[in-house]
């Protein structure tokens, strides 16, 4: 393996040297630069396409944050605390440098990604990189340094700079306590190399180097087999057309378009005809100053050209993205002067065949609707690679003698389950089978399924295990989606009784539904609106309460009903027991009272010692069971945990104390 030097920087020529001595040039002989990452060729020699794309690559992961040194230190620290938060990161397991300009550099074993990271090298690296700085994606981390051929120029250690400043390391805590000021106190000398706790596989960390590596390899494999893209920008030799010059001005664009669409777009034109970052922005100035914003993330010109050089770093020598001349022909608006693009070639109108699937950044609407072919094509090459499935004989993983068993449990018929508050994915209720015997509908959570000590958990309530190893285990989830029916998508609601709900929008019902009244026990689900939903309590899957009202059979005025209610008016005043049974009865409709006034009353029963203060109250709050008993708890013997697990528990059913 080899990299490269530049002893002064600037223009001088890169410098090839063994990456085995990496350590002891960058300590000793303190080069201004070096590659940050390993490669397997020296570069003597003019490479194809071919051999650039099968170049391997060895080396951390690795981000750089740039720009105003008081909003890059405030994105570091977002990004460190989300990393700890979602990913599970150790922060003493990498590396963190202040740059000494106005920048942050972090550095993270490949360890943590991979179990057993490969001698080799890895083809396509810096993409893999790439894809994932873009999903943990924060505002200054610069796209453009996950570059291919020699590999990403990285600034050294404890080299002077011309500001008098150096690029030191520092530690987490140094992170997240740091200002501008001490940015540059830090900074102001020398610093040895500090000591950085051994890496370990981190399974959450790994799933998104997989998801990765699955887009990058699709991507690669995609443009293999079909002619270049860069091809058809030829005909423009380096320049605008008339009708794209218009349209970058403001004018003639289609009304209501979202400005990550625009940027994806003008971005990859951009980059077909050879235009620089700073020659595009300037360019398109006219529509960065005048378009509508869409959203409040793209509502001002400076937050519209950040998006758009992101756009272009984003897709400069990236594997995952195709220039379509159908995508650049979507942004005109109907009748727009356009013709200026076809050169006399057949370009497919937008309108019937969407532009090629170009990764948006984090958060941004979807630019172009993929046909059904074309899922049914992703889903078809997501099925060829996995390696991992199930049935109800077990769990099963494919090896090079074919599908061997690695556990007793298996799982079938998979329903895709959202949280209600945001439409989040929770997990998937699936039918669980152990030694082929059915032990019913289950719920595995995500985080069930990111390592293989996770799924063990969950498998020992099964008191199964399982012998797969853990760079696998995570297939599960993709397995399950594939899996997944279009109809099997359920909403998950947590409080039983009459609620008032306000489904969020999904992938699966892009459109906002309306705010409705539904009926929830551990048994069934009502919607009169049809919305699919599925109960799980919070803290007991068959909730706290166990309701049973919706079994209980319509209530019939016979005789004896009737005697039952002259009874029951008699055991009290009138006055008391309208309370009672009117309290009761509005329990009912507490939700949308509480949706009206922000508020409902308590009931405080009280009275002589024998009076019938609790049997009054436990008799009238009857009305929400048929033969379950109700809930009931200690008002001096309780803890805050059963209260509050209780009372938020409950849409409509009364907690008696």
């Amino acid at each position: 393996m080899y990299m490269f030097v530049q002893r002064q920087g600037g223009a001088e020529t890169w410098e090839c040297v063994l990456a085995s001595e990496r350590d002891r040039i960058i300590r000793e002989e303190k080069p201004a630069f070096h590659t940050v990452l390993d490669v397997d060729n020296s570069f003597t020699e003019e490479l194809s396409l071919e051999d650039q794309v099968a170049v391997k690559y060895s080396g951390p992961f690795y981000a750089d944050f740039d720009g105003d040194i008081e909003e890059v230190l405030g994105q570091v620290k977002i990004l460190l605390l989300k990393l700890q938060e979602e990913r599970g990161l150790d922060p003493e397991q990498v590396r963190w440098y202040f740059t000494g300009g106005r920048g942050v550099h972090l550095e993270a074993p490949i360890d943590l990604f991979l179990p057993k990271p490969p001698r080799g090298g890895i083809v396509a690296l810096p993409h893999i990189y790439k894809e994932i700085a873009l999903s943990v994606y924060v505002d200054t981390l610069d796209l453009r340094t996950y570059s291919s051929k020699k590999g990403r120029q990285w600034r050294s250690p404890n080299v002077r700079r011309d500001n008098g400043l150096y690029k030191v390391q520092v530690t987490a805590q140094e992170v997240m306590e740091a200002t501008p000021e001490s940015y540059e106190r830090i900074c102001s000398a020398p610093r040895a190399p500090l000591p950085v706790s051994p890496p370990s596989f981190n399974p959450k960390l790994g799933l998104l180097y997989a998801q990765a590596k699955d887009k990058v390899e699709a991507a690669i494999k995609k443009r293999k087999s079909k002619r270049s893209s860069q091809d058809a920008a030829k005909q423009y030799e380096g320049q605008w057309p008339d009708s794209v010059r218009l349209l970058m001005s403001g004018e003639g664009v289609k009304p209501g378009l979202g400005w990550n669409q625009i940027a994806l777009q003008l971005a990859s034109f951009a980059l077909a005809i050879g235009k620089t970052e700073d020659e595009t922005v300037d360019e398109a100035r006219g529509l960065i100053d005048t378009h509508a914003g869409d959203s409040d993330r793209y509502g001002t010109p400076r937050k519209r050209e950040r998006e758009l050089r992101n756009q272009y770093r984003y897709q400069d020598g990236s594997v995952t993205y195709e220039f379509s001349l159908g995508g650049i022909k979507s942004l005109f608006a109907k009748g727009a002067y356009n013709a200026d693009l076809d050169r006399g070639e057949f370009v497919p109108d937008p309108e019937d065949e969407p532009g090629e699937d170009v990764t948006a950044t984090p958060g941004a609407e979807v630019p172009l609707e993929p046909t059904d072919a074309e899922i049914a094509s992703a889903e078809e090459e997501s099925r060829n690679r996995l390696k991992i499935n199930a049935s109800r004989a077990g769990l099963f993983m494919k090896t090079d003698d074919g599908w061997a068993a690695v556990s007793a449990v298996g799982v079938t018929n998979p329903t895709l389950l959202r949280r209600l508050a945001d439409g989040e994915i929770i997990g998937y209720e699936v039918e669980v089978y152990v030694d082929r015997r059915p032990h019913g509908k289950q719920l595995i959570t995500m985080s069930s399924m990111t390592s293989k000590a996770n799924l063990q958990q969950w498998l020992s309530k099964f008191s199964a295990s399982i012998s797969a190893p853990d760079q696998f285990v995570p297939q599960l989830i993709d397995y399950l989606r594939l899996k997944t029916k279009k109809d099997s998508n359920m909403l998950v609601v947590s409080r039983e009784g009459v609620d008032v709900i306000t489904p969020p929008t999904t992938p699966e019902e892009p459109s906002q539904r309306p705010t409705e009244i539904i009926f929830s026990s551990s048994t069934d689900v009502k919607s009169l609106l049809g919305t699919p939903l599925r109960f799980r309590g919070v803290y007991d899957p068959q909730g706290a309460f166990k309701t049973d009202l919706w079994s209980a059979p319509d209530l019939q005025d016979t005789e004896e009903t009737r005697e039952y209610f002259d009874h029951l008016w008699e055991i009290n005043s009138r006055l008391t027991l309208g309370k009672l049974a009117g309290w009761f009865a509005a329990c009912f409709m507490c939700q949308p009272i509480r949706e009206a006034f922000k508020q409902f009353p308590s009931l405080q029963s009280w009275g002589a010692a024998g009076s019938g203060k609790s049997k009054s109250t436990e008799l009238f709050s009857h009305m929400h069971y048929w033969r379950h008993d109700p809930k009931k708890l200690s008002s001096t013997g309780s803890t805050f945990f059963p209260i509050m697990a209780a009372v938020t528990q409950s849409a409509s059913i009364p907690v008696l104390f």
